[in-house]
């Protein structure tokens, strides 16, 4: 209504000859109506239709500007974004739109009339409602528009500062992040023109796809990564040390996605081929063996993990200095597999030296050293420190909810330990709070089958059979067990933790026969 209200505003029509037109229009060919996700009667793409038939008379720049939007994301767009991707090859009248600010504000005021963007006065930026999104893309752009395409890419690019790599994960880049999100848009990359990359911008789309990826937005990632590795492969060769970063990458995605022997794969091959490169000591060879110890630790070979990580160590102290954070990152690893081969003292020396270092070289709220902290939090739990743990793990949430968002994966793990805590100290309401918020969170951010979902759903299995919840404990249980058979294997001690404790239910449940059968197995 208020589209239509502000085209007969603006114009001569009649509200008889609006009605005219607006039926004309709406049959124009029944027989293909144009398809949008919602609002299956189609009257809304009518009502913009006339509209932007005018705005295409009165001003044809807004006009084209309202089809370009269809190339980014419909949330948080701003003046900055868009000036960013400007290049000498842009076209004319884009340049003279967003010359300055002022002309930009003018012609994104004049969609704003016209109700198909609202402004958002605080952050001095616009949105666009999803409908309108829609119809943007299935009805101005019936035809993708490369030129479009490859504005966008470049403005996302343009906007990511490629030496703050270690803030990628921070709040602050999300709605950048929603924007790459666009760029691997089913619709939008379905011809070889879009999917195929450009040698120039190889480099831009593996930045992309790391500020994916740590946004959590792994799918997304992957497919942006897979574009940029097939590129450079076809364009460097499989072995140029370029080429060998994105695979490396692409092992760390697979291992946050939780595809182990994909991310092993993809470290072999970058390891083999940097040692060849570029040496057994090179900084970006001792990456990939630093990544391969995070590997085999998840994979419970925490041999391999070790040798992997003293390597590791050695060279980073060597090439970088014991103060490097890339230096310290190993030694919070060490810390980690220390804690779990139960060498708890020498876990405890490491997370200290980590957590000096971080909060010296790169502060007290920074993400890395509240990595730190949330596993010193850990390890005080292993201790029986209950109230030290709870210190530490209060400090992590409270600054991962600041840096990372509420929702964010590392958020979450905090979020989950204290859960696991609460319960310990025989809080039990406020175990079933976190867990609650933590798989609520992980099932949307990493999907309901992930190891650290099922993590969550073990835990409230737990808990719920020290509430005396019999049957909601064998649901979660049952769950973890089918999810861990399938990600993880029917003999991994994650998947026989699962059957342990449902022998333990079975048997307060009286079901000895199914007891006995999971204690067997």
């Amino acid at each position: 209504m208020a589209i239509a209200g502000t085209f007969l505003h603006r114009s001569k029509f009649t509200f008889e000859r609006y009605l005219h037109e607006y039926e004309r229009r709406w049959n124009i060919n029944p027989r293909s109506p144009i398809k949008l996700n919602e609002y299956e009667e189609r009257t809304l793409y009518t009502t913009w239709d006339i509209s932007y038939s005018r705005l295409e008379n009165q001003d044809p720049e807004a006009a084209k500007v309202l089809k370009l939007l269809a190339y980014f994301d419909n949330q948080t767009l701003w003046y900055e974004l868009f000036h960013a991707g400007l290049t000498d090859s842009s076209p004319e009248w884009l340049s003279e739109v967003i010359t300055d600010d002022v002309n930009f504000d003018g012609v994104m005021g004049v969609l704003a009339e016209y109700y198909f963007l609202d402004t958002q006065q605080t952050s001095g930026s616009w949105s666009m409602h999803n409908c309108v999104h829609d119809w943007t893309l299935g009805a101005l752009n019936k035809d993708i528009d490369a030129t479009y395409y490859w504005y966008a890419f470049d403005c996302v690019a343009a906007s990511i500062d490629d030496n703050d790599d270690n803030d990628f994960a921070k709040l602050s880049y999300s709605p950048l992040a929603a924007h790459a999100t666009r760029l691997v848009q089913q619709r939008l990359c379905q011809n070889d023109v879009i999917y195929d990359i450009a040698p120039r911008r190889l480099g831009q789309a593996s930045l992309i796809a790391d500020l994916l990826r740590h946004q959590v937005l792994l799918l997304a990632a992957e497919q942006m990564h897979q574009r940029a590795l097939a590129g450079k492969e076809k364009v460097l060769g499989v072995d140029h040390t370029s080429t060998l970063k994105t695979v490396h990458g692409l092992g760390v995605l697979y291992r946050d996605q939780g595809k182990l022997d994909q991310a092993e794969q993809m470290y072999q091959r970058a390891l083999a081929g940097n040692e060849k490169a570029l040496g057994v000591d090179h900084t970006s060879t001792l990456s990939t063996v630093t990544c391969l110890g995070v590997l085999y630790w998840d994979q419970g070979k925490l041999d391999q993990a070790e040798q992997m990580y003293q390597r590791a160590l050695a060279g980073n102290e060597k090439a970088l200095g014991v103060d490097h954070t890339s230096t310290l990152q190993t030694v919070h690893n060490l810390g980690i597999l220390y804690r779990d081969q139960g060498k708890l003292d020498q876990a405890e020396q490491m997370y200290q030296r980590a957590l000096a270092g971080n909060e010296k070289a790169l502060g007290v709220d920074h993400t890395s050293t509240l990595s730190t902290v949330t596993c010193l939090g850990v390890l005080y739990w292993d201790q029986g420190k209950l109230d030290q743990a709870e210190q530490m793990y209060q400090r992590a949430l409270a600054g991962n909810e600041k840096a990372l968002g509420v929702d964010h994966t590392s958020t979450l793990q905090t979020v989950h330990n204290l859960g696991i805590l609460y319960r310990d100290q025989g809080k039990l309401d406020q175990a079933e709070q976190m867990y609650q918020r933590a798989l609520a969170g992980n099932e949307k951010a990493l999907g309901v089958d992930h190891t650290s979902t099922l993590s969550t759903v073990t835990c409230l299995g737990v808990l719920y059979w020290d509430q005396g919840k019999l049957d909601q404990a064998e649901q979660m249980y049952q769950r973890a067990l089918a999810g861990n058979e399938k990600a993880l294997g029917v003999d991994h001690t994650s998947t026989l933790q699962t059957v342990h404790n449902l022998g333990i239910l079975y048997r307060d449940q009286g079901k000895l026969d199914q007891a006995e059968q999971m204690y067997q197995r």
